[in-house]
């Protein structure tokens, strides 16, 4: 059986991989998969359920150390966005 990328043990497996990363000092690929793994999941699952949530969460908390290591003051864009 072949999962999609929106199959939920299928965006797990992308978040488990992006905190990976994470751990291995790779903030700038992690910052990516979970960006795009929260656009699926919050598209999947709606805005309001706790793995959205979670997500968003951790996408918010890596830019911020990202923006830290830059300089940068820019904000998530549409990444923030509920709608």
């Amino acid at each position: 059986m072949v999962l999609g990328e929106r199959h939920p043990s299928t965006l797990l497996s992308m978040a488990d991989l992006a905190f990976t990363w994470k751990s291995q000092g790779r903030l700038g690929d992690a910052l990516g998969l979970i960006h795009h793994c929260y656009h699926l999941v919050r598209s999947f699952l709606g805005s309001d359920h706790q793995l959205t949530i979670a997500m968003l969460s951790a996408l918010e908390e890596w830019q911020k150390e990202t923006d830290g290591l830059h300089g940068d003051t820019n904000d998530l864009g549409e990444a923030g966005t509920s709608g």
